[in-house]
């Protein structure tokens, strides 16, 4: 194996094209790095073990099992071993780990903390635990405050993708806030540039994964009522997993049910045109489908997740929350912006929401803060741990 080919490794569970917000940063940061002249390999979880180059990035999928409606990939021994290689080829090179409460990020850190090599964490969530079982609660509470701290306390450095991430490490974990740095996160430019904001239209769009988090039934509630109601608009309802949308038998047919994941061209086509934007998430690091949404000049409708809060207060947009888990109130938010949106006739809120979103979100400032970051990094050259080389030959007889 060439020895120092990359110098940046990074480590994910899912990567693109797979939808998702954490996926769409790791993708859209390494596709930077490589315009940057940074060798960049990412290694995530997948259905196959595959290397191939998507967009100058080599891409190193580790066949996995996923659970949680395929949300959540169960990194083992094969993934630890091929970081080990990977790590030991690559001396030099800046380790990146995304997220703490994902078994991908555990495996690499425990790694990096035997192989003595430093790393940075991107922090994308606050609270990550959502069982409804109490004695599940309770896991995932005990998980949070040991295994997953260890990972956030081991990092050289945490970028956390807003000030509430900030917070919430330094007040739920207590890390020491001299080892955060809050670098938001920022959608692509060039990806809606050619897309622009098209005449809009009676369209509000709900579209995320299916998951306790994002609170799906909320938005769905108050889909079913306003659909009834406003026969005129169209509710688009679209992502993949569990909702009780798919139990109801009496819906209205300007209530769309889209039961996959969009494409991003279909996606951003869709909001180009679209007048309003749902997010109902229980909580976020910082919704990257939030800010796409606004870029392309929909009305954002959060609910009351801290980080919403925060983005609402960049895109001047607060007048449009609603207080988490209140369907009702969901619907007297979507009245309001609705009726607000009818008599504006040239689509003034939405074009203000749209340079409001380039204004604070866009993607170029935000890499620039990563490759600074990265720079500033000097890993060791060499970790000198006897049971590294025996670690190396195992993992590359395994792997192979």
């Amino acid at each position: 194996m060439e020895i120092n080919k990359y110098n940046i490794v990074s480590i994910s569970h899912y990567f693109y094209p797979r939808v998702g917000g954490l996926e769409k940063l790791a993708y859209e940061l390494d596709k930077y790095l490589v315009k940057r002249n940074f060798k960049t390999l990412a290694i995530f979880c997948g259905k196959e073990n595959k290397l191939e180059e998507i967009a100058g990035i080599d891409c190193q999928s580790i066949k996995s099992i996923s659970l949680f409606n395929n949300t959540y990939p169960v990194a083992g021994i094969k993934f630890a071993l091929n970081l080990v290689t990977q790590f030991r080829a690559n001396p030099k090179a800046t380790v990146i780990i995304h997220d703490r409460h994902l078994i991908t990020s555990v495996v690499g850190s425990i790694v990096c903390f035997i192989m003595q090599r430093p790393y940075i964490l991107i922090s994308h969530t606050t609270t990550s635990n959502y069982f409804s079982f109490k004695p599940l609660q309770l896991l995932g509470k005990l998980l949070d405050h040991t295994i997953f701290k260890f990972v956030v306390n081991k990092a050289q450095i945490v970028a956390c993708v807003s000030n509430t991430n900030r917070n919430f490490l330094i007040n739920n974990l207590n890390i020491n806030p001299k080892k955060l740095e809050v670098i938001y996160n920022g959608f692509a430019e060039a990806d809606l540039k050619d897309i622009g904001i098209s005449n809009k239209e009676k369209i509000v769009v709900f579209a995320t994964k299916w998951i306790p988090v994002k609170d799906p039934d909320t938005a769905a509630e108050a889909f079913k009522i306003l659909a009834r109601n406003y026969p005129d608009w169209k509710f688009m309802f679209i992502g993949e997993g569990k909702s009780k949308i798919s139990q109801y038998s009496d819906l209205t047919r300007n209530l769309e049910v889209i039961n996959r994941f969009l494409t991003q061209a279909e996606l951003f086509s869709l909001l180009s045109k679209a007048a309003i934007y749902v997010n109902s998430s229980l909580n976020e690091g910082l919704a990257l489908g939030i800010i796409e949404a606004a870029a392309l000049g929909t009305i954002p409708v959060l609910s009351s997740a801290p980080s919403n809060i925060e983005v609402a207060e960049k895109l001047v947009t607060t007048e449009y929350i609603f207080t988490r888990q209140k369907p009702q109130e969901l619907v007297s938010v979507l009245e309001k912006v609705m009726k607000l949106f009818e008599i504006d006739e040239e689509s003034s809120i939405n074009k203000n929401i749209s340079k409001n979103a380039y204004q604070e979100f866009a993607a170029q400032k935000t890499h620039q803060e990563y490759a600074s970051m990265f720079n500033r990094l000097q890993p060791q050259s060499q970790s000198n741990l006897l049971l590294n080389p025996l670690l190396s030959r195992f993992a590359s007889n395994l792997i192979s």
